[in-house]
């Protein structure tokens, strides 16, 4: 066979490219970035620091795209790219299972009741109604949010290829207010704003600030996946390194923008300061309507698919009959409003918010996946040694694996101190415990429930590699 077209080559560089790309770079810097409690700004108070968390996280980012490219390169046993599917491969069935445990019932449901409650707050800041109580917003809020949750996921249930179409373009409407705000802070910056506001350098709740920053980069992972897709495997490296440092730039331009246009962070603040409370204000806010509501599309697509995935790899019991893909979206809705439902029942009467709980868990649940995520580049290196699965590996796997382990390591470490030396980080604690407590507790009844008759004796799994070797797993590993 001939080498691949130079034209073939560049447009999957630039198809991963830009799918990684779009993967990444969302909602994320509308909802994370400002001054609100929680918040990048509202951690660090200082705009430097938080420009350097959001550095930092950026080049983590590039290193560990790397390792996830030859984690990516084993064959799972369903052909999904899922964290639980990578983790059923190098760690075990049981770690696995947590992982599908975590992500069907805290993650999903919390990210989906994060977006749908946002997109209702933006639209009230939209129509910029003066008149509205915060009680009567707060129902408003919560009544809408779960319509549009539950009525978007149904129809990416029965519709989803339309639903994959309306992604596409809505992937390309999200950018809108984010090149716009990209640009007009530096074009009129204000007086008075961030870096006039926040002169104070204090370190004490710096680390912190990392959890909005990876909640913003969180996903990013899944890029690794798309070297499937392709057929000439070494773009993928050099496509998705250059899209880390693309979106690194871009988040750091666009927090800077943010700083130097308003006196908080936010990007509601931006439009109205620079544009005023006219029209092409009040278009943008829209734009930011729509952007949180494709963010919401977006992960009802994917939330059915990674319980489907996790269900034919005996990662979670469901039963023992097949389940058509409607039941199992149908499913994934129930408990995504059952676990958003609790949030908000908690929300209104303790922080009279439908956004601060919710807000509060996201964090803690980026936390967590930042943790899942060390966990597998750990055991990437120990396949390096080991063998046990066959991958396409990676030159340089060591620097990058080594520096990844150790940064997040060395920050997750302190931000565990961070939590008990400040009292105003005790909710995040509290979230985090949450977390942790249910999902283990989910995890054990799903894992007493396997073992009643959902288990087969083993897992067979075809890996990537010259021969195409056949291995077996024990189930129960």
């Amino acid at each position: 066979m001939g080498k691949p077209k130079k034209h073939i080559k560049l447009f999957e560089f630039l198809s991963v490219f830009s799918t990684a790309v779009g993967i990444t770079i969302g909602i994320g810097i509308y909802l994370k970035n400002d001054n609100e409690p929680g918040h990048v700004l509202g951690f660090t108070q200082n705009p430097f620091l938080a420009i350097a968390l959001w550095i930092l996280v950026g080049i983590l980012g590039m290193a560990m795209i790397m390792v996830f490219i030859e984690v990516s390169s084993a064959n799972t046993k369903s052909g999904h790219g899922t964290l639980a599917s990578w983790a059923n491969l190098f760690i075990g069935r049981k770690v696995a299972s947590y992982y599908a445990i975590f992500y069907i019932f805290l993650y999903f449901p919390t990210l989906l009741t994060f977006f749908a409650m946002f997109s209702v707050n933006a639209m009230f800041i939209a129509l910029n109604l003066q008149n509205v109580s915060e009680e009567t917003k707060n129902i408003v809020t919560v009544i809408v949010g779960f319509i549009f949750l539950i009525l978007i996921a149904l129809s990416n249930i029965f519709f989803r290829k339309t639903g994959k179409a309306i992604q596409t373009i809505g992937t390309f409407i999200k950018f809108i207010p984010l090149l716009v705000s990209l640009f007009i802070g530096f074009i009129h910056p204000i007086d008075g704003n961030v870096f006039d506001t926040f002169k104070d350098i204090k370190f004490g709740n710096f680390f912190m600030g990392l959890l909005p920053v990876l909640f913003s980069f969180d996903g990013f992972i899944y890029g690794a996946s798309l070297q499937k897709e392709v057929s000439n495997k070494n773009v993928v490296p050099k496509a998705l390194f250059a899209a880390m440092v693309f979106i690194t730039i871009f988040y750091l331009l666009e927090v800077i923008s943010l700083f130097l246009g308003t006196n908080d962070g936010s990007v509601f603040s931006l439009f109205n300061n620079v544009l005023g409370t006219g029209i092409g204000s009040k278009i943008l806010n829209w734009f930011i309507v729509i952007t949180a509501l494709m963010s919401l599309h977006a992960m009802t697509l994917v939330a059915p698919a990674s319980m489907q995935a996790s269900r034919e790899e005996n990662l979670i019991y469901l039963g023992k009959k097949e389940l058509k893909m409607w039941v199992i979206g149908a499913v994934q809705i129930a408990v995504t409003v059952t676990v958003g439902a609790i949030m908000m029942a908690i929300s209104l009467p303790v922080k009279h918010d439908a956004l601060a709980i919710v807000d509060t868990f996201s964090n803690a649940t980026s936390l967590t996946v930042f943790v899942l995520y060390l966990m597998l580049i750990v055991a990437v290196c120990v396949n390096r040694k080991t063998g046990k699965v066959e991958v396409n590996k990676i030159k340089g796997l060591w620097y990058y694996a080594v520096f990844s382990i150790a940064i997040l390591s060395l920050s997750l470490a302190y931000i565990a101190y961070m939590f008990f030396a400040f009292k105003e980080n005790f909710e995040t604690m509290i979230s985090i415990f949450i977390v942790l407590g249910t999902s283990f507790g989910l995890w054990g009844i799903n894992e007493l429930l396997l073992k009643k008759g959902m288990l087969p004796p083993q897992n067979k799994v075809i890996f990537n590699g010259p021969e195409k070797k056949l291995a077996t797993i024990n189930a129960n590993s």
